[in-house]
This record gives C-alpha cells, structure tokens and sequence, in this order.
C-alpha cells in the first residue's frame, strides 16, 4: 500500500528566526531619573528607596546586545513558538499560509501544531528518534492524495488513519520534521537567508511591552522588527517581518517551562512502515 507524501517543512519559525540573526541593538534608556536628567533624592524621609534593577545592557555595543539574545534564546531549557507566516509551494503554485504553535525543548522533545490555512493542521509530538504525527480529519480530507488509488480506497485509509498518531519506523525522511524542533538548528541555519538585513542596519524603535514584558524594539531596513526582553534574561520575545515578500510574525514565549510532549499509547499509534 502506498504512503501519504510527506508534507513540506513548514517555514514560519525558521524564516522569522533567520531575519533577526541580523539585527542588532542598542543599549538601553536611561531609567530612574526626574526630568532635570538627575537621579531623584529621598528628602527628608527615613524610608530608604531601594535601588532600581541594573541595565542588563550596561557596558555591551550594539552586536554584543543581539548576540547575548541570540545566545540567551538558544540556551533557554524550552520555549514556546507560535506564529503565521508563508509556507514553501510546489513550482507554480501560489504560496500558502501556514500557522505553528510548537513547544520546544533543548534534549530534543517537542509538542505542537502545525497548520495550513483551510486545510487543516497536524498535531506533533516528538521524544527521542521518534516523531508522531496525527493531523486532523481536514488534513486528512485535503493532503492525502494517492493516484495509484480508488476514491474507495483512499477513503478507507483516511477512516483508518483518523484520530491516530502516525510515525513510520522505515522511512528516515520522516524523522525529517525533528528539524522543526531543533531550535539551535534553526537559528544557525539563518545566516543564508536573502531577506537578513545587515547588522548595521539595526535601530532602536523605542520601548514596548510583549506579552506583558518590558521589551525594545529593532527594526532594520528591510522592516524586520526584533523585540527583546528588557529585564532579566535578554530572550528574543518577538519577530516580524517578510520572507520572500511575505509577511511572519512570530512569538516567543514560555522560557524555561514550555509544556513537554504527551507519549501516544500503543493503541494510538499507526505506524505506517509496517503497511509497506
């Protein structure tokens, strides 16, 4: 019996990772000082005002502030992507919008969805060498197409598909997507990308909040924007920009306590190179 063809990598997370390879930025603001420019005093009082957090970018130029979040990122035990962006199409097919929501950890485990718009999504859940996959029933409906096939017969491989969690311990091409869940692999593989700008294109954009966080915000010229925490770890918290001409937007978050993968029981899993 024939296999499902494998979908394509997705590209959101490695695209937008990618563009702020090239960012870099500047130093914080001053903080806690009146509007004369002065530090205020305490007059008077026997309360002692206790002293404000230190500029975690004190003492660092430009290229050090974004690599210390580059670093910082690649570092962090887990973390949590969720974005949209442009998916890559088979020649002569218009682009597709794709989502991703994957929880990512440094020894290798994930969890998540990855989804294209109006077909459907797949659930992922990666531990060890092995990866699990279980799309939904309109992934089903829309990506798995065999023309050595009836209707019938396709019909009754979706229904025996449906609700489970596929691998395949035959075919290496399908571990393939643990490169989705290997974040130090995408943010190295960036440095090709023809939509980076250049490091010295980076500028200061202000101060902004981040899902509740304290952040600065970059741009390049090219539009990219970076956001970077502004208190404690410098973590890259969000991405925007283009690929290709196409618009992503990606989020960074859970640092350190993303949610790790639920293992499929026996009953759950179709393995699909025992169908050979």
């Amino acid at each position: 019996m024939s296999r499902t063809t494998r979908p394509r990598r997705n590209a959101v997370a490695a695209a937008a990772l990618v563009s702020v390879l090239a960012l870099t930025a500047t130093a914080c603001g001053d903080e806690g000082k009146d509007d004369t420019g002065k530090g205020k005093e305490d007059k008077g009082s026997t309360v002692t005002t206790p002293e404000k957090p230190k500029d975690p970018f004190a003492g660092k130029t430009d290229t050090q502030i974004m690599e210390s979040a580059i670093a910082a990122t690649k570092a962090a035990k887990s973390l949590t992507i969720k974005g949209e962006g442009p998916m890559d199409a088979e020649p002569g097919q218009p682009t597709q919008r794709t989502n991703i929501n994957l929880s990512i950890h440094n020894d290798g485990r994930c969890a998540g969805t990855l989804g294209v718009k109006g077909q459907g999504e797949v659930e992922i859940a990666l531990v060890g060498s092995t990866t699990y996959m279980r799309p939904d029933d309109t992934f089903l409906q829309t990506q798995f197409k065999d023309p050595g096939m009836s209707a019938g017969e396709q019909e009754q491989v979706v229904k025996m598909m449906k609700g489970k969690w596929l691998t395949d311990s035959k075919d290496k091409d399908f571990a393939g997507f643990a490169e989705i869940c290997d974040l130090k692999k995408f943010m190295d593989d960036g440095t090709g990308s023809a939509d980076n700008v250049k490091p010295t294109d980076a500028r200061r954009a202000g101060e902004t909040t981040v899902n509740g966080q304290k952040a600065l915000k970059f741009t390049g010229k090219n539009g990219t924007e970076a956001y970077v925490a502004a208190e404690g770890e410098p973590f890259l918290l969000k991405l925007v920009g283009k690929d290709e001409g196409e618009p992503f937007t990606l989020d960074l978050t859970e640092f350190n306590k993303a949610p790790l993968p639920k293992i499929p029981t026996p009953a759950e899993v179709l393995d699909m190179g025992q169908m050979s």
